[in-house]
């Protein structure tokens, strides 16, 4: 995505949705951005895995959903 962007001058806004919004914020380190926008995406949490950040969220508060979120600790 940031080569992708190289060329690119002005404003850019970039738009996650589902896990893109775990990277975005990786995009935003290397080139400069005027906003983030997240629809529906992870919130990232620097330093924690998914499973952590999203252990107290709400969608993962049945056994399914956990061991669903268990399952793909890389997410």
């Amino acid at each position: 995505m940031v080569e992708g962007l190289r060329d690119v001058e002005g404003d850019v806004a970039l738009l996650g949705i589902s896990n893109q919004g775990l990277f975005l914020p990786l995009v935003a380190a290397v080139r400069p951005v005027r906003r983030i926008v997240l629809v529906n995406a992870c919130v990232p949490r620097p330093g924690k895995s998914f499973r952590e950040a999203s252990r107290h969220e709400r969608v993962y508060a049945n056994v399914i959903t956990r061991f669903l979120g268990w399952l793909s600790p890389g997410m």
